[in-house]
């Protein structure tokens, strides 16, 4: 997925009382979702100040992901049946 994103953050520190929120950008028309923020790596610490969790967020752009999805996207969809595409070839 680094190809069709960026590393934004590698250490947010989020703490009680606190929250991160995501960014999520729409095109000029409200349509068309331009890029959208993944928060991933949620990891609990404790310091000399308490609790708080360490995020790491990438921004992914979905003009850069293309519209066919690759061949083994397709093979993990729900439900997918190996006899049913047996059928298919035949």
């Amino acid at each position: 997925m680094e190809k069709y994103g960026q590393l934004m953050f590698s250490n947010v520190v989020v703490r009680r009382g606190e929250f991160f929120e995501a960014e999520e950008r729409y095109d000029k028309n409200d349509e068309d979702v331009i890029h959208f923020d993944m928060i991933t790596n949620i990891r609990r610490s404790v310091d000399d100040r308490g609790e708080y969790y360490s995020l790491t967020v990438h921004r992914y752009f979905c003009g850069k992901i293309p519209d066919t999805p690759p061949d083994w996207y397709l093979k993990k969809n729900w439900p997918f049946w190996p006899e049913m595409d047996a059928q298919q070839a035949s």
